[in-house]
């Protein structure tokens, strides 16, 4: 499988979904691949640089490895 980058954009009220990943990547992944890195670009994109995977497992009821795959 091919590696995602994230990358940061200005903080704005919005969060930006590159064209790549809906064309690309979102017909095959499956639905809590697309829920995780839809958030992680969301954290990118509100300027927070501190990510926490165990925060974020609990908030989706995965575990650190469903987050961390």
């Amino acid at each position: 499988m091919n590696t995602l980058s994230l990358q940061g954009a200005p903080d704005t009220a919005a969060t930006i979904i590159p064209n790549e990943f809906l064309d690309s990547y979102m017909p095959k992944a499956s639905g809590d691949f697309v829920k995780i890195y839809l958030y992680l670009l969301r954290v990118l994109s509100s300027g927070d640089r501190h990510f926490n995977p165990s925060a974020m497992a609990d908030k989706f009821h995965y575990t650190e490895n469903d987050i961390r795959r």
